[in-house]
């Protein structure tokens, strides 16, 4: 089964929440490629839930540290869905990860929509009486945040921590994608927000009226990541790269989500690989696609 990737067209962080998310206004594409893929391995005669998973590289096949095996967002996919039907049978899932991990495009939440969508078909086939999808939707974020947006699968703003979604048409439709990945660089997003948190705190001094939210509303324009700034001052490499995205011909470039990923909007599918040829080096994963039309 495969699971493919997003970009935030734009990200816009609001105030932290008494949930510990944060709210958020972002503009999200679904993206063919990079993309995992799920082998879902039902062990018979047991009944008892999500058995294990492992993951392990698509190109060489290595096991990739750093993902608990036994609590990640495949795990709670199956917790979360055997809560919501009662449906729980023992899997062994093993993921090939094509999708960079702390790349900013949600393959975590890729993966797991892709499961709760296998669960969903092999429950309905059972006979098992199902809530209907749009609760899905509404509720899934308790999994994940971007994981309403991969059941989903459809350009889509996104408001809340990500769970409300609206249907939107791609402002860059028919454009080519040119999206790098640093292989080197993995970023975490519960640093960037917790170091987005104390930036901001350092800018609003105790007792001051103004929060978190009206400051993002005040400067709010579809456009930018706020991540970008903070990310690149700590990361002096990826904003190295952005710079040279950004003057290599692209109608727009961006970070997607936290990062490490960058991409670039061309109207050309000959500029995009230029400039692919342009920023070749060592330790770069690039993909150039064309964005459907509507």
């Amino acid at each position: 089964m495969r699971a493919g990737c997003k970009i935030n067209l734009w990200l816009h962080v609001g105030e932290r929440l008494p949930s510990g998310y944060h709210a958020l206004e972002s503009l999200l594409l679904p993206l063919e490629e990079p993309h995992d893929t799920l082998d879902i391995r039902v062990l018979s005669g047991s009944s008892e839930g999500l058995a294990q998973t492992s993951f392990i590289t698509a190109a060489e096949g290595r096991p990739i540290s750093g993902i608990d095996p036994k609590d990640n967002t495949l795990t709670r996919a199956a917790a979360w869905h055997a809560g919501q039907t009662g449906f729980r049978p023992s899997l062994d899932i093993r993921v090939r990860k094509g999708i960079p991990h702390g790349a900013g495009l949600g393959g975590g939440s890729s993966d797991a929509a892709a499961l709760l969508l296998w669960l969903r078909e092999q429950a309905a086939l059972a006979g098992i009486d199902l809530p209907p999808f749009s609760h899905f939707l509404e509720s899934a974020a308790a999994i994940g945040a971007d994981v309403p947006f991969f059941l989903l699968r459809k350009p889509a703003q996104a408001e809340g921590i990500g769970e409300k979604l609206r249907p939107v048409a791609n402002p860059y439709a028919g454009y080519f994608l040119l999206l790098v990945c640093p292989a080197d660089i993995s970023i975490s997003t519960a640093w960037a927000f917790a170091a987005l948190d104390r930036e901001r705190n350092k800018k609003t001094p105790p007792g001051s009226l103004t929060s978190q939210a009206s400051r993002a509303k005040s400067t709010l324009a579809h456009d930018g990541n706020d991540f970008e700034s903070l990310v690149f001052a700590a990361y002096p490499e990826l904003g190295r790269l952005f710079e040279r995205l950004m003057h290599s011909g692209a109608e727009s470039a961006r970070m997607s989500g936290t990062g490490s990923s960058l991409f670039g909007l061309y109207r050309e599918e000959k500029i995009a690989r230029e400039a692919a040829k342009v920023l070749a080096r060592e330790g770069l994963s690039m993909y150039i696609q064309r964005l459907p039309e509507p």
